[in-house]
């Protein structure tokens, strides 16, 4: 249930159009029943004033004249039913709608008009209703009271039509039907509104067909190139095949050379292996040959150096020799003594030489023989 203010002569006049269908509606269905008034007549306009007159109500300019209702349900409340089940359901949801509003719109005459349409996809009744409050008047001496408009009063804010929503609906109940959701935030189309986006929707689908044409055409003409193409296609296909089988082909002899190198580099990292492991020996044997060479060669120097010391001894013994020769008899006894102590010099380097000598005689077959080793 929605509702909104009527405030002019003129609006009201909008709303007999629109409930009785003088005015052209483009949403309505084809060969749809006409609405049906349950309440009131045609004339809307003379039903307010003569209720305003029988009630002594004028209205103010700017103020509101008259409440319009739109009661309906969800569309599938009624979709899907027979006739006669149909008929049903309709006839006790108008009973209900006429009990909640005199339950509630309780001055005689209130509601002047309701008119039941069925040309749209759901049934929905449209209600016009003066909102009359008798209370006192408190600017009169007597208070007594008096009738008057008040949509304010009749209405309230949003929060008392809240709550009418929910009382309106308890009348409902009995038919199996349930309160909408409260604060949807859901905002209610106009029937001008939606009468625009019927005909945005209309010129869309033209446009769309229109298009839909042109895409057919383009659809055909894609094809034909198609079916000219599809021969191309399976001869590449073949061709792709045939090199697809070459690539494998290929592909299985670099895999096995892949394989072979790799055989053979693993084979070539292992004698690497083995060639630097002999460097290495290599280098430590000749690092150890040229030490002893070092060594031999200081010796040799030594050897040389204490081979000529002993051949200035022995040559100085010579000399001795000769000289103690020329000695007279009575000096040779001690020149005899002094030749016996550079004897035993000199046999002592003689030891020290012979030594000497050996040692290198046997450094030098030993580099020798590492040299033919090698």
């Amino acid at each position: 249930m929605r509702f909104k203010r009527i405030k002019t002569w003129g609006h009201v006049y909008h709303v007999r159009r629109h409930n009785t269908r003088e005015m052209e509606c483009r949403h309505l269905e084809k060969d749809a029943p006409p609405p049906t008034l349950m309440v009131g007549t045609a004339d809307v306009s003379g039903e307010i004033r003569k209720l305003l007159d029988r009630y002594g109500v004028k209205h103010r300019p700017g103020g509101v004249l008259a409440l319009e209702f739109v009661v309906s349900t969800s569309r599938e409340v009624f979709e899907g039913l027979d006739q006669p089940a149909y008929e049903r359901r309709l006839q006790k949801f108008i009973v209900q709608t006429l009990r909640a509003f005199s339950d509630r719109f309780k001055i005689p005459g209130q509601v002047v008009s309701m008119a039941l349409h069925e040309d749209e996809r759901t049934p929905h009744l449209h209600l016009v209703v003066v909102p009359l409050i008798h209370e006192p008047d408190n600017r009169r001496k007597d208070k007594a009271p008096v009738y008057r408009l008040s949509a304010k009063r009749v209405v309230g804010g949003r929060g008392d039509m809240s709550r009418e929503q929910t009382r309106f609906a308890s009348f409902f109940e009995e038919m199996g039907l349930e309160r909408g959701r409260e604060r949807s935030g859901a905002r209610n189309i106009s029937n001008r509104e939606h009468e625009v986006r019927l005909e945005e929707a209309r010129q869309a689908a033209l446009a769309e067909g229109t298009a839909l044409s042109k895409d057919r055409q383009r659809v055909s003409e894609l094809a034909i190139q198609l079916d000219s193409e599809r021969g191309a296609l399976a001869a590449e296909r073949q061709r792709f095949a045939y090199g697809l089988e070459r690539i494998k082909s290929d592909r299985e002899r670099l895999d096995a050379e892949r394989a072979a190198v790799e055989r053979e580099r693993a084979a070539l990292r292992a004698e690497q292996g083995k060639l630097r492991e002999q460097l290495d020996r290599l280098a430590t044997e000749r690092a150890a040959v040229i030490a002893k060479a070092k060594e031999a060669e200081a010796l040799k120097r030594r050897a040389v150096k204490r081979a000529l010391a002993l051949r200035g001894i022995l040559e100085e013994g010579e000399r001795f020799r000769a000289k103690v020769k020329a000695l007279p008899a009575e000096r040779r006894s001690l020149a005899m003594e002094e030749t016996h102590v550079v004897s035993e010099r000199v046999a002592a380097a003689s030891r020290i030489a012979s030594q000497d000598d050996a040692w290198l005689a046997a450094m030098l077959a030993h580099r020798d023989g590492q040299g033919a080793s090698r």
